[in-house]
């Protein structure tokens, strides 16, 4: 199973992130990700940003483009649903919680035509 940060700076609270979008950081990013996938033949991707993705709109981009980089056989799971249907976040997860399957393209094609 793979878990990235849709930005690669590690905060509980997303207002803490960068207020503008740094293209130079999210391609690294990527670049990352592209590295450490080429080694996967079936991946699987936890996502577990929660609603934090709309406090920075540039989030919504990164996904978008984090999306991009993986094959057509990964599995999207998650943990969860926000009471905004975003992907759960690991801090608020009850004890147990079994993974869910998660329809990453719809999702997206609904945060993206917000």
């Amino acid at each position: 199973m793979i878990i990235f940060n849709l930005y690669p700076y590690i905060n509980k609270d997303p207002e803490k992130l960068p207020t503008k979008f740094d293209e130079e950081v999210l391609q690294k990013n990527l670049e990352t990700i592209k590295a450490i996938i080429k080694h996967i033949d079936n991946p699987t991707v936890l996502c577990a940003w929660g609603a934090g993705i709309e406090r920075k709109k540039y989030l919504i981009k990164n996904l978008e483009e984090i999306y991009t980089c993986f094959p057509a056989n990964t599995v999207w799971k998650r943990i969860d649903k926000s009471k905004f249907n975003h992907p759960q976040h690991p801090l608020y997860a009850k004890e147990n919680t079994k993974l869910q399957n998660f329809d990453i393209k719809k999702y997206l094609n609904k945060i993206m035509s917000k």
